[in-house]
């Protein structure tokens, strides 16, 4: 039996996905979509957050490991151990890392790595989007993305639902200690304070 599509793309990651529903809203319109992994959508290791380590190193995870280090690695985290602000130009040496291999999942299944991050709904950094513009593609600059963001989640709070897309996230209203690390912890200039915090007690 012969099929025909008018589309097909190749990858069924979280990109692949999107750019595969908006023409398919289309009856008309026959798009398919080629996957190297399985549609785990029922799997409990996909849909219970705790259960996605269980995934890497199986046949839904490609598997990428880093090469192994020769030299000390450098993060470029600003911040070294205890705290204390580096000053290397925000380098730190991390002597663990030396000569290791690092596992780097990366989702070889429907949904790609969205599928691998135990449910985390993670929007991208502005200096990332600006960095794309920067490298020569005009138009995805910050200033353009959150209307078209806004299209893709729904997000729900104390307050209600805010926005109407088809991812559906929520904020716990759970009055506890962890809630409130995490609001602490992105707040407008929480790392500055910080870092200020760290120097004056080492001074």
């Amino acid at each position: 039996m012969a099929f025909e599509f008018d589309i097909i793309i190749v990858g069924g990651g979280t990109a692949g996905l999107v750019l595969a529903a908006r023409p398919s809203e289309d009856p008309d319109t026959q798009v398919l979509v080629l996957e190297a992994g399985h549609d785990l959508g029922d799997d409990p290791r996909v849909s219970v957050p705790g259960m996605w380590p269980q995934l890497q190193g199986t046949e839904a995870d490609w598997q990428l490991k880093t090469a192994p280090r020769v030299r000390h690695a450098y993060l470029f985290s600003g911040i070294c151990p205890h705290g204390q602000p580096s000053t290397d130009k925000g380098r730190r040496t991390n002597k663990v890392l030396s000569n290791h291999v690092i596992s780097i999942p990366q989702g070889r299944l429907l949904g790609g790595s969205s599928a691998l991050n135990a449910t985390n709904f993670v929007v991208g950094a502005r200096q990332g989007l600006d960095a794309w513009v920067a490298l020569g593609n005009p138009g995805w600059e910050w200033e353009r993305f959150p209307p078209n963001l806004n299209k893709a989640y729904t997000v729900t709070t104390a307050s209600g639902p805010h926005n109407n897309g088809a991812i559906q996230t929520n904020v716990p209203s759970e009055e506890t200690k962890r809630p409130q690390i995490w609001r602490d912890t992105l707040a407008p200039g929480w790392l500055v304070k910080r870092l200020a915090a760290d120097a004056a007690r080492t001074e």
